[in-house]
């Protein structure tokens, strides 16, 4: 993993402990998750997938503008899920 992605994540952590610190929950005995809303809970892969498709529908829509602006075929982005993240490195 990065030193920046590392540093980035561990500080996440470090600011949703400020707001959740007696808060902590637990999923299959794991703790400590990193990615808590202010309430300290677990966001869903429902919740994850929402965003993913928000934003890679704001890339490929600024994609697709920039292309035509530059005379170009767009290079889209092809629909991500929490799931196919979790097989990334």
């Amino acid at each position: 993993m990065l030193t920046e992605v590392r540093d980035t994540l561990l500080a996440l952590y470090e600011r949703r402990n400020d707001f959740n610190a007696d808060n902590q929950i637990v999923v299959d005995g794991y703790t400590n998750f990193v990615f808590r809303d202010l309430y300290g809970r677990v966001y869903s892969n429902h919740r994850i997938n929402r965003q993913l498709k928000r934003i890679t529908a704001k890339y490929n829509q600024e994609e697709h503008a920039e292309a035509e602006q530059e005379g170009r075929e767009e290079n889209p982005l092809s629909p991500i899920t929490c799931h196919m993240l979790r097989h990334t490195l």
